[in-house]
C-alpha cells in the first residue's frame, strides 16, 4: 500500500511541476508578446532579428527525469 500513496505522491509531484512550467511559459510568451508588439509599434519588427538563447536547460522529465540536478 505505501508504494502506492508514493506512486500518488510522486504523480502528483509531477503533476504540480509541470504546472509551473506551463505557467513560466505562458509568461515567457506573454513576455515575448509585448518585445514584438513594441517593436512593431515603433515601425522597426521588419528590420529585426530577435534571439533567443538559454544557459542551461532544463531536463523537463526527459527519460522521467525532471530538474537539472540530476544532469
Amino acid at each position: 500500500m505505501a508504494g502506492a500513496a508514493d506512486g500518488a505522491l510522486d504523480c502528483l509531484e509531477r503533476s504540480v511541476r509541470a504546472g509551473m512550467r506551463n505557467r513560466g511559459w505562458l509568461e515567457h510568451d506573454s513576455n515575448l508578446d509585448s518585445v514584438f508588439r513594441t517593436l512593431q509599434e515603433r515601425g522597426v519588427l521588419d528590420n529585426t532579428v530577435v534571439i533567443i538563447t538559454s544557459d542551461h536547460g532544463e531536463l523537463l522529465n526527459e527519460h522521467g527525469i525532471d530538474g537539472h540536478a540530476n544532469n
